[in-house]
């Protein structure tokens, strides 16, 4: 399996975090490219097309990781790992820096280690300014303990590239993802399981008709057969992408040769700010559900910060991997109702 630029081999993947919602997708990117892939979680859930190992990454020293990306031949290894809805900053410090650092570890004493994508996250930008899109050269300000321990895993990752040139390794900086399995702790997530729920025989069906602009499109309806979201305000313009394309672009950097990603940060997203609101009420117009947004108050955010504006330059990300965004939001927000 090599890139579309005729890049680097990858024979085999290990996907830590592979149980996850970024993790489930990226191993099954890698399998349909061919690559024999191994998904590693706390509690792994192998099947007749998933080759699972169960480790407790939060605790696994860098000897025992070292031996699983041996026993291997690993030629990529991905973490996915990552913590941010219901996590104590604690459990966000451990799972965002500290397992980082310990792969960075197992990494350096191998002879020949396999090469590191790290996710990151758009959170390590902190506020955007309106207008404006963010590029790997900006500052980092994270304002959120996610961002803050995001940021040091990326800087991990950079400092061991740079002080130990046999370790290659890449941080893809992504956008809030959409799709199919987002978890219940996540905005969308939650929503979508909400509306899953209500969608049951009692309740009405409803043709799809976008709503109107501050409406949940549930005018006129009985109470009893309108579901009802309390929901902040959330008037901010997020970068939204698709776990799907987010998946693409991992193996884009898995087979993109050592020169051209190795030791950088590339920012993965659509490139275009969205007010979540404004797809909040797309997504009930998708359901074809009636559905009332009650307001939790005048502000509130989409999870992740309070940054009220996040737009990612993703130039760099079609120069060296030659990937862009291919899912339009309609068709993540209708995977994601599928699934849920």
């Amino acid at each position: 399996m090599t890139g579309s630029r005729g890049g680097t081999t990858v024979r085999s993947a290990v996907v830590l975090g592979g149980g996850g919602f970024l993790g489930r997708h990226i191993g099954s990117v890698f399998r349909q490219a061919g690559a024999r892939t191994l998904s590693v979680s706390r509690s792994a859930a192998a099947s007749a097309t998933v080759r699972a190992a169960a480790l407790d990454l939060s605790t696994a020293p860098p000897e025992r990781l070292a031996e699983l990306l041996a026993a291997e031949r690993a030629d990529v290894v991905v973490n996915a790992v990552g913590r941010v809805w219901g996590a104590s900053d604690a459990e966000m410090e451990d799972a965002n820096a500290r397992l980082v650092r310990r792969l960075a570890v197992c990494l350096t004493a191998m002879e020949r280690p396999p090469r590191l994508i790290q996710l990151g996250s758009i959170h390590e930008y902190g506020p955007g300014t309106p207008g404006t899109a963010l590029a790997e050269d900006g500052e980092a300000r994270p304002d959120t303990a996610y961002g803050r321990t995001k940021l040091l895993g990326t800087h991990t990752v950079l400092d061991t590239v740079r002080d130990h040139p046999h370790v290659e390794g890449v941080v893809l900086r992504v956008a809030n993802a959409l799709g199919p399995g987002a978890p219940r702790g996540s905005l969308f997530g939650s929503i979508a399981h909400r509306l899953a729920e209500g969608a049951r025989p009692q309740i009405p069906a409803r043709p799809i008709v976008a709503p109107g602009p501050g409406t949940g499109g549930d005018e006129g309806l009985p109470e009893s057969a309108t579901v009802v979201l309390t929901l902040p305000a959330l008037r901010v313009c997020r970068d939204f992408v698709d776990v799907r394309d987010v998946a693409d672009a991992v193996l884009a950097a898995a087979t993109a040769t050592a020169p051209e990603v190795s030791g950088r940060i590339v920012n993965i997203g659509s490139g275009r700010p969205v007010l979540v609101r404004q797809l909040v009420e797309r997504l009930v117009a998708l359901s074809g559900l009636p559905v009332r947004i009650d307001p939790a108050g005048e502000s509130g955010g989409a999870g992740g910060g309070a940054a009220l504006w996040q737009q990612l330059d993703i130039s760099l990300a079609h120069k060296l991997l030659d990937w862009s965004p291919r899912r339009a939001p309609d068709e993540s927000l209708c995977a994601l109702l599928a699934a849920a």
